[in-house]
């Protein structure tokens, strides 16, 4: 699948980013992924956050770190060390997920639907992807 980086760059790259993925609430939604990687990321990374538009219609956000990342996911106990690109996207299937049940709770079932169909488009992506088992297991509920 080919992987095709959002136009713009910097902080309006990631506004679209989270326009894209999480649909409105998108502010909510970069606090939610924050929240996700402090609580997941055992060290914080070290630069800024990045983002990749997939050709699936997917997509994810990922710190552009030069070294393995190693995260804990507090849900499940799963501990893994994963890539910067492949960290980005487990953080960014749970922040999906989480927001996903969020909106649902809320009454707003289209925007849950929206943030799943995200989620599943980033899924596919993820088992064609290297680390994809790792990935998998970290993001299980």
């Amino acid at each position: 699948m080919l992987i095709l980086p959002f136009p713009l760059t910097g902080p309006a790259g990631r506004l679209e980013a989270l326009r894209h993925l999480f649909r409105h609430g998108y502010a909510e939604a970069d606090s939610d992924l924050h929240h996700v990687a402090r609580a997941c990321l055992v060290e914080a990374p070290t630069s800024e956050w990045y983002a990749v538009g997939l050709s699936n219609g997917g997509g994810y956000l990922f710190p552009q770190n030069a070294a393995p990342l190693e995260l804990v996911n507090p849900q499940n106990f799963v501990h893994v060390h994963l890539s910067p690109d492949a960290a980005g996207m487990a953080l960014t299937l749970l922040s999906l997920t989480r927001l996903a049940a969020h909106a649902e709770q809320g009454g707003d079932e289209v925007l849950a639907q929206w943030r799943r169909d995200k989620a599943g488009l980033l899924r596919a992506y993820v088992r064609q992807h290297a680390e994809g088992d790792a990935i998998g297991r970290f993001s299980e509920e």
